[in-house]
């Protein structure tokens, strides 16, 4: 048997969540689970962010800072 717990929303939020499970062919636990699993920590966020400083860091041989590089931060706007 599986560890399980109860999560307490609206009504209205259950209902729509359960639609939506519906829809896409899955249960309502099955589609907090799915919601659950592409939310990131920030110990994930952390971690992903330094993985790809090192490859940068090996591929193109220069280091990023861990600022944020998007266009008024030094970065050019990419189109």
């Amino acid at each position: 048997m599986t560890d399980s717990t109860t999560i307490r929303v609206p009504r209205r939020t259950r209902d729509h969540l359960a639609q939506v499970a519906r829809e896409r062919g899955t249960t309502l636990k099955g589609l907090v689970e799915e919601l659950a699993a592409q939310q990131l920590t920030a110990d994930q966020i952390a971690d992903r962010d330094e993985a790809r400083r090192q490859a940068t860091r090996e591929v193109f041989g220069f280091r990023i800072s861990g600022e944020r590089c998007e266009p008024g931060h030094g970065m050019p706007e990419l189109r």
